[in-house]
């Protein structure tokens, strides 16, 4: 019988399904186990809201833009709560999240696989289910017998303190990265680069032939190429992927966000090498054929000295790859309206623009400017033919060789 520990430790968030239905009996299992977590008053003023009709699920991805998961998964329960009551101090969502947890671990215990997601267009959702006003929507959480095994991603140390608060210290309140110290940003990166839910070419498959199409326009990469600060390291993929590189260099902040890369490329027959650092590259001058450098420079508090050091550790001739969200551009805009309202995200990340990025590059001859129009969402276009519209991109790639 498997025992609480077990259940805890080896659970995982599954986003791969088997097409087998799941028996009525087990999903009453699970919502027995929701009702027993705690809720603020012991109110119990949840609702849990099973959908297993296929039009309805259809319609929830259509018309309220849900993830795909959602018609994917054999069934999905929306947990709801009374608005009217406990809803002080977030009672109504501790409430909630305490009976999604009960559930995620009975769920396991019967072999089921579960995710739990936070929702976006609820007024949408609302509408589609006939949710009643009086209920707030929290979460909704996937179920079925699971078609993966994910690894279990390495957990971080030093969570806890006694008495006194001993964590790393608290981070800027701005998004400006100028406002935060290297140091910090290392931080808050190693801290967020465990969110595992998928990036953001899952969420958005309109951005996956973007990717693809800078690896295009790269061509074949031969020599050593580094990649400057890769994160997520989408674009990483996808150049390993569509590409032949012959010597890989991964410079990163720590070695929690490397061992992530790793855990995500997987096994691979491809020599990867892994630098750790954070401001200056330790790397001999002129030493490197090919430099990637994948929206970096608006998440820096000094975007000049990234491509200073990546100058330095070129060879003449030597290529660098720049691709970077443009402050004058409809993203910017709503990035701002973003800030304005409070909804930002958070972090550090500021559009940068595209004269400053130009002005970085003096000691570079530009070979190649492309960007993602205003219009297009799929395509990169070449600007150089287009004269200023090509500073209102929202993403803009540069390609451009050292002097």
């Amino acid at each position: 019988m498997l025992n609480l520990d077990q259940a805890i430790k080896e659970r995982r968030s599954i986003r791969k399904f088997k097409k087998r239905p799941v028996e009525k009996k087990i999903i009453e299992e699970i919502i027995e186990s929701g009702k027993y977590a705690p809720s603020a008053c012991n109110m119990q003023m949840w609702h849990f809201l099973v959908v297993n009709d296929d039009k309805i699920k259809n319609k929830l991805c259509e018309k309220a833009q849900l993830p795909p998961i959602i018609k994917n998964s054999p069934f999905t329960i929306f947990v709801l709560y009374n608005k009217h009551i406990t809803k002080e101090h977030h009672s109504n969502i501790q409430s909630s999240a305490a009976a999604i947890q009960n559930m995620l671990l009975k769920a396991y215990s019967l072999g089921i696989g579960s995710v739990w997601l936070t929702l976006f267009l609820r007024k949408k959702i609302r509408k589609i289910l006939k949710i009643p006003d009086s209920f707030f929507l929290v979460a909704a959480v996937c179920f079925g017998y699971p078609d993966e095994k994910p690894t279990c991603p390495i957990r971080r140390d030093n969570v806890a303190s006694y008495n006194f608060f001993g964590g790393i210290g608290e981070y800027p309140a701005s998004y400006d990265p100028e406002d935060w110290s290297m140091k910090q940003i290392k931080n808050y990166h190693s801290f967020k680069i465990r969110a595992m839910s998928p990036s953001s070419v899952e969420h958005r498959p309109e951005v996956k032939p973007i990717y693809k199409k800078i690896a295009e326009e790269i061509g074949p990469i031969k020599g050593k190429l580094l990649d400057i600060f890769p994160f997520l390291s989408n674009h990483t993929l996808m150049l390993l992927r569509e590409k032949k590189i012959e010597h890989l260099f991964i410079y990163e902040m720590s070695d929690e966000i490397i061992n992530f890369i790793r855990w995500k490329f997987g096994p691979t027959n491809k020599k990867i090498n892994y630098i750790k650092g954070l401001n200056i590259l330790p790397i001999k001058n002129g030493t490197l054929d090919v430099v990637t450098c994948f929206e970096v420079l608006e998440k820096m508090p000094n975007p000049e000295k990234i491509i200073s050091e990546i100058h330095r550790v070129l060879k003449k001739s030597g290529t660098i790859y720049l691709f970077f969200r443009n402050k004058t551009s409809l993203f910017s805009m709503y990035f701002y309206y973003k800030v304005f309202r409070g909804t930002h995200s958070g972090g550090p990340f500021k559009p940068i623009s595209y004269n400053r990025v130009m002005k970085t590059l003096e000691g570079f001859e530009i070979k190649n400017i492309f960007g993602i129009n205003l219009l297009s969402k799929t395509t990169l276009e070449d600007f150089k033919t287009k004269g200023f519209l090509k500073r209102f991109c929202r993403d803009i790639l540069i390609e451009a060789v050292k002097k």
